[in-house]
């Protein structure tokens, strides 16, 4: 038997040493518990941060300001989903219709985030500008009034439009068997005949019932009652604003009628010249015409008449076009002249000068012309800041 047998039982005592690294051990565990622990409390306060800002805090900031007026982001993204929605509605109805070319143009307008948001962006600043500007301009607008153009837009009228009476038609004189012409009786103006088919009217139940239905589906793009009420009120303002600015737009202005021969060079055209020379505008002009001009690239065309404005804006006439035109005496033939890129080289004959009135294409680009420098006066006066936007438009949906 061993001399001490109860030895092996007893415990050693630690040394300082093995008492030390204990220690550190012990403290490095803390260390990392307590770095692992702030690191995803850090984690979590970010989260939470993000959450709080992207909810609460960047809808409430400002993308545009106004004069003392604030554009917030959640508006701005409102409008960008408001754009998106309608453009899907339009592609998904191109596609039913098989207009795939369309279809892929509305397409590519949803993948341009930045085109959005820009056009959102110009919309509302031009909507406030138009809202600050009503009452100097006397422009103001009801609650039915708007109620009125909702309740339109969606087919129902609470008065429905008397419908235009319809004429009977002269019956077609008869002859009866002895020969002798049975008159037909006179023609009256009646509101009863047989009317044309119409679609059915809506009822204030069915009206109630589509408004519903699209304040439902504008919640998902996070319109209220109100929002959607405000777009109305907001196209109310902006027409009548509009319509006081172009009131001022003239709808009389001298305009010209004139021939022209163009050519492709310089020296085409100086045969052309002297063609005329030799055989006279009108040989040469009919020649160019039915394409039998012994000289190439050259057309003849005759311009209706034009105010001097809509000849300097066409790319292809341009200032010495414009001026030539309306400073060569009638039936006298211009010299010659280039468009602003000196690819066209053009002589031609004034026909015709006078004051007339506009053409409807012509006088809504001046009274578009006219709104657009409003604008851009307002923004003037009004010191309209855009700030960023271009991280806070939305893709869905």
């Amino acid at each position: 038997m061993s001399k001490h047998p109860q030895s092996s039982l007893v415990p050693k005592e630690l040394s300082r040493k093995h008492i030390s690294r204990a220690q550190r051990d012990a403290q490095r565990t803390r260390i990392l518990l307590l770095a692992v622990g702030g690191a995803v409390a850090i984690a979590i306060l970010l989260i939470i941060f993000g959450f709080v800002r992207e909810t609460f805090l960047v809808p409430n900031e400002p993308v545009a300001v106004v004069g003392n007026e604030q554009i917030l982001t959640r508006q701005f993204q409102q409008r960008v989903r408001l754009n998106r929605y309608q453009l899907i509605q339009q592609y998904n109805l191109l596609q039913s219709f098989g207009s795939n070319d369309s279809a892929a143009q509305v397409l590519q307008q949803l993948s341009d985030s930045t085109g959005l948001g820009s056009q959102a962006i110009n919309a509302l600043v031009n909507e406030a500008i138009y809202r600050q500007a009503a009452p100097d301009l006397g422009v103001a607008v009801t609650q039915d009034e708007v109620q009125n153009i909702i309740e339109e837009g969606f087919g129902y009228f609470r008065n429905p439009p008397t419908p235009a009476p319809t004429i009977t038609p002269r019956p077609t004189p008869t002859v009866s068997p002895d020969g002798t012409p049975t008159p037909a009786l006179d023609a009256t103006a009646t509101a009863t005949g047989t009317p044309l088919p119409t679609s059915t009217p809506i009822t204030a139940e069915g009206f109630q019932s589509l408004y519903q239905a699209r304040l439902s589906e504008l919640a998902g793009l996070g319109f209220n009652e109100t929002d959607f009420r405000q777009l109305f009120e907001m196209q109310l303002i902006s027409e009548r604003v509009q319509e006081i600015i172009v009131s001022d737009v003239t709808t009389m202005t001298e305009q010209a009628a004139f021939q022209y021969i163009r050519a492709l060079s310089q020296s085409d055209i100086e045969s052309v010249q002297e063609a005329i020379a030799k055989d006279g505008f009108d040989a040469v002009y009919a020649q160019a015409l039915s394409q039998t001009l012994p000289i190439s690239n050259v057309l003849g065309a005759e311009a209706p008449f034009l105010p001097k404005d809509d000849l300097i804006d066409s790319p292809a006439f341009g200032t010495s076009v414009a001026d030539a035109v309306f400073t060569t005496p009638i039936s006298q033939t211009l010299a010659i002249v280039t468009d602003p890129t000196g690819t066209y080289f053009y002589v031609g004959r004034v026909l015709n000068r006078e004051v007339r009135e506009l053409a409807p294409d012509a006088l809504q680009r001046r009274q578009a012309a006219a709104i657009d420098d409003w604008l851009t006066a307002q923004r003037e006066q009004l010191k309209v800041q855009v700030l960023t936007w271009e991280d806070r438009v939305p893709n869905d949906p």
